[in-house]
Order: structure tokens, then C-alpha cells, then sequence
């Protein structure tokens, strides 16, 4: 799954997430808006925002993102 994304990929998105499925459902979105604000340029970036927002990415999550 590559992280440069649209809405319709949210379900697919929601799986990279731990928690949830409205946790899920919040980060996905929030990823996303980031998208479109700026780009998310690696994993370490992708991990800090979801962790300063709370959440967690899964443990498979590194080996399924693709940048």
C-alpha cells in the first residue's frame, strides 16, 4: 500500500492502525488530511504523527507502507 492516498482508501488505511474501528476510522482520516497538506515523507514521520496524535501504527504496518 503506498501512503499517497485518497479517501476512497480509507478501509485499507484503517488497517494499519491499532485500536478501534472509530480510533481507526480517526487516524485514517487525519492521515489523509495530511496528505493533502503536505506530504508524509517516511515511515518515522508517518510514526511520530500518528503517535502525537495518539495512536499507534500495528506491528506489521512497516512492511506493508510503501513510500
Amino acid at each position: 500500500m503506498a501512503i499517497d492516498v485518497n479517501s476512497a482508501l480509507k478501509t485499507s488505511i484503517k488497517q494499519i492502525f491499532c485500536g478501534t474501528n472509530h480510533e481507526q476510522t480517526d487516524l485514517a482520516n487525519k492521515v489523509i488530511e495530511q496528505r493533502y497538506n503536505k506530504r508524509i515523507a517516511n515511515y518515522d514521520e508517518l510514526e511520530s504523527l500518528v503517535s502525537e496524535w495518539g495512536g499507534k501504527l500495528d506491528e506489521s504496518a512497516h512492511a506493508r507502507i510503501k513510500f
